[in-house]
């Protein structure tokens, strides 16, 4: 029976995250991540291909999170102008609450895309 990863991939993203936001997209590598959560590289390895495909995840999963919560903000006012007024809170009230990862959207995808690493 195999023994359980000792580090899971949203520790490593979350050290991406960190890691992006402090330095840029640029500070992120599969060493600097692997060394922010004291594991070796080749778990970083083991669970992202690459560099790409590492910002690709951290920049997905920033997202999908931000949207998530920002369409619960619509949907929950039927009111299209106080709905409006309610996401506009939210996009405020979300950066505040998430600082890095409010940082890390500020940089866009093209910062994370493939063909600029």
């Amino acid at each position: 029976m195999a023994r359980p990863p000792r580090f899971d991939s949203d520790q490593l993203l979350d050290a991406a995250v960190r890691l992006a936001a402090d330095g840029g997209p640029a500070a992120v590598t599969m060493s600097a991540v692997a060394q922010a959560v004291g594991a070796p590289s080749g778990s970083v390895y083991h669970r992202f291909a690459g560099r790409p495909a590492l910002l690709a995840e951290v920049w997905l999963r920033t997202v999908e999170r931000f949207q998530d919560e920002y369409a619960h903000s619509l949907d929950r006012e039927p009111d299209p102008h106080r709905a409006a007024r309610a996401a506009a809170r939210h996009v405020v009230a979300w950066s505040r609450a998430h600082p890095r990862q409010a940082a890390l959207l500020l940089h866009g995808p093209e910062a994370v895309s493939y063909t600029h690493l």
